[in-house]
């Protein structure tokens, strides 16, 4: 949907004193459409951009620093933890 579609929808939906919900369904739009493109003005798309998921797979370099990190810190835990 264009995101002149969206402007007309939003206005239309807007315009209503009363009976948002039965406006949209009427429309054939789902709340939750509409009140992300009201957040959003309706004039970005959210296609795509929406940063890194939470179950990525690390890449080489990545994984190389984070085991990096926890020897080094295993290796100051167990340094520490035997004495002088």
């Amino acid at each position: 949907m264009s995101n002149g579609d969206k402007a007309i929808i939003l206005a239309q939906v807007e315009n209503k004193s009363r009976g948002k919900r039965q406006a949209l369904m009427a429309l054939g739009i789902p709340k939750s459409s509409y009140y992300r493109w009201r957040r959003c003005d309706g004039l970005e798309s959210h296609s795509g951009d929406r940063g890194r998921p939470w179950n990525r797979l690390l890449s080489i370099s990545e994984m190389g620093h984070f085991l990096n990190r926890t020897l080094w810190h295993d290796q100051a835990a167990l340094t520490s933890s035997l004495g002088p």
